[in-house]
C-alpha cells in the first residue's frame, strides 16, 4: 500500500513538473560578452560600433552603464578585448 501511494504521488509530481516551461527573459545580439567587475560581480557587455558606445547590462538585462568612446575620425572600434576602463577595473572573462 505504501508503495502504491508513493508511486502515485511520484507520478503526480513528475507530471506537474513536466508541464512547466522555460521563460525567455531577454535576448541580445552576437556582440554580447560576459565581464566580471573587481568585486566578482558579473555583467554583460555589448559594443555598438556605429555609435562608438559600450553598454553594460546587469544580469536582469537592465542597463547598468553606457560608455561613449572617443574614436578618431575615419576610425571604428571593432573589439572590446583591448579596452581597459580605468575607473571601475573591468576586465573581459574568456
Amino acid at each position: 500500500m505504501k508503495k502504491l501511494i508513493f508511486t502515485i504521488s511520484l507520478l503526480v509530481i513528475v507530471s506537474i513538473a513536466g508541464f512547466s516551461q522555460l521563460k525567455l527573459e531577454g535576448s541580445h545580439n552576437a556582440n554580447l560578452k560576459t565581464i566580471m567587475l573587481k568585486k566578482g560581480v558579473v555583467k554583460y557587455l555589448m559594443k555598438i560600433p556605429n555609435e562608438n558606445q559600450i553598454v553594460i547590462y546587469n544580469l536582469d538585462h537592465t542597463v547598468w552603464k553606457m560608455i561613449s568612446l572617443s574614436v578618431p575620425k575615419n576610425h571604428k572600434f571593432r573589439t572590446t578585448d583591448l579596452i581597459k576602463i580605468q575607473t571601475s577595473d573591468i576586465y573581459v572573462v574568456k
